[in-house]
C-alpha cells in the first residue's frame, strides 16, 4: 500500500453538496492515523470519504462520514474509523 486519500466537501442540512468545496488530500503514508484537515468554513457540516491505493491501483471511496467544525473550521480526522 501507498497510501490514502481523504476527500471532503461542505453539505447543507438537508445533506446536499456546497458548490465548490470538493478537495481531496493524498496522505501518501499509509502508516498515518489521522489527518488534521485546515481552513474548513467554521460551524459548519463536511461530508468526508477515504481509499486506500497501490502503485498499481485504487480502492474504492469508503461510505462518507459526516463531520461539524466548531470554531476554528478545522477538523482531526480519525483514518481508523
Amino acid at each position: 500500500m501507498r497510501g490514502y486519500r481523504l476527500q471532503y466537501t461542505a453539505v447543507n442540512d438537508l445533506g446536499d453538496v456546497l458548490d465548490d468545496t470538493r478537495k481531496v488530500l493524498d496522505l501518501g503514508n499509509s502508516s498515518m492515523m489521522e489527518a488534521v484537515v485546515g481552513g474548513l468554513r467554521a460551524d459548519s457540516v463536511y461530508q468526508f470519504e477515504m481509499l486506500a491505493y497501490t502503485r498499481k491501483t485504487e480502492g474504492e471511496w469508503t461510505r462518507h462520514r459526516r463531520v461539524k467544525t466548531h470554531g476554528a473550521g478545522t477538523v482531526t480526522y480519525n483514518c481508523t474509523n
